[in-house]
């Protein structure tokens, strides 16, 4: 008798206890099935369709066992596994990053991701899919600890590092919100605060409508601005002079031409640190030394963010690399070399907002 084939040994999947903070602040406690060594970020963040099985499921508001039901992963606020055996991500990176995550009700989670040395904020949470594993996660203000979590990246309106969030600058809830709705690409929800969004649609075509002899004057100036003659260079159209008044900011200029050829802020930020052999500014790792060298009434006036600083010099974080009154002025406050980053005027805006607090943010000068 021939042999018999060698039976393929496969992980049976069983169910695992999960309990689901929801985002209308209801929880679910039930079961999912999971093979082992299947972690509960990657799976929720895999669920086709965004739908999931959950069996011996029972919301708290209601007191009733269901044998099966099917949950919208994106009414899920937080996921917490109560078996043990259940890890949270495959991450084998042993660094992790103390983090204040910032919730769209204006609570905050802080706990710490695991992400590997030296890498972008940005880039690890673009690769966590859907869910973000957060270790060690406490519900600010209240302080309840929930442990080891899967966040909906959804219901997060930014993450940043704790330890710029403990400097001498706390953030207040407007700052918070202002921060989250610019990185994010929202509307801000408190309009106090007078921070210009970048509305996304098609580009404006300036044949629809004739313009005025006012607006051919505007146009006709604008073509003498620094960043309109960069924009041209590089094959981009000037902004129509009907989204400017007759004395534009730099803010106001920078968006008129992201929404005038459809391209994103940071693409132009791109653009002129290309143009000026300069580094994009990293405004996800932003030194509390260096914020707390200039005075917040500084910084918010001419526009700019401190972002690091050793005994020689101090970075900065600017919009206009050729500022002659950001360089004055920091080399007398200082006493240091400046290096200057490039960051979108939007964004500098939003992370003063963030650091320094939402009071007296000023647009740009337009330079």
């Amino acid at each position: 008798m021939p042999p018999r084939p060698p039976v393929a040994r496969t992980n049976q999947s069983k169910p695992r206890a999960i309990r689901f903070v929801l985002r209308d602040g209801d929880v679910l406690d039930g079961s999912v099935y999971l093979t082992e060594g299947h972690a509960l970020s990657p799976y929720l963040s895999s669920r086709k369709g965004g739908w999931m099985n959950v069996v011996s499921a029972a919301w708290r508001s209601e007191g009733i066992a269901h044998p099966h039901v099917v949950v919208q992963s994106d009414d899920i606020l937080f996921a917490a596994s109560v078996d043990p055996d259940v890890g949270l991500s495959v991450s084998a990176s042993t660094a992790s990053r103390d983090v204040d995550v910032l919730l769209e009700d204006g609570s905050r989670l802080q706990g710490k991701l695991q992400l590997a040395a030296r890498q972008r904020l940005s880039d690890y949470l673009a690769s966590c899919g859907h869910f973000i594993p957060l270790v060690g996660a406490v519900h600010l203000p209240v302080g309840v600890g929930y442990g080891d979590v899967a966040l909906n990246s959804t219901a997060v309106k930014a993450v940043r590092d704790a330890k710029s969030m403990s400097a001498n600058a706390p953030s207040s809830a407007q700052a918070q919100a202002a921060w989250g709705g610019i990185r994010r690409g929202t509307p801000s929800q408190n309009d106090s605060l007078d921070t210009e969004e970048i509305v996304e649609g098609p580009s404006v075509n300036l044949d629809d409508a004739p313009l005025s002899p006012v607006e051919v004057a505007r146009a006709k100036r604008m073509e003498s601005h620094w960043l309109v003659r960069l924009a041209l260079a590089n094959q981009l159209g000037a902004p129509d002079p009907r989204m400017l008044s007759d004395r534009p900011s730099l803010d106001d200029i920078w968006a008129a031409i992201s929404q005038t050829n459809n391209v994103e802020p940071e693409e132009l930020a791109t653009m002129v640190a290309t143009a000026h052999k300069m580094k994009l500014a990293d405004l996800d790792a932003v030194s509390p030394d260096a914020l707390a060298l200039v005075p917040a009434r500084i910084a918010k006036r001419l526009g700019f963010l401190p972002v690091a600083v050793d005994k020689a010099s101090l970075t900065i974080a600017l919009s206009d690399p050729a500022s002659m009154e950001i360089d004055q002025q920091l080399r007398f406050v200082t006493r240091l070399a400046l290096k200057f980053e490039i960051a979108a005027p939007a964004d500098i805006r939003g992370a003063l907002s963030w650091y320094y607090g939402a009071d007296d943010l000023p647009a740009a000068a337009s330079g």
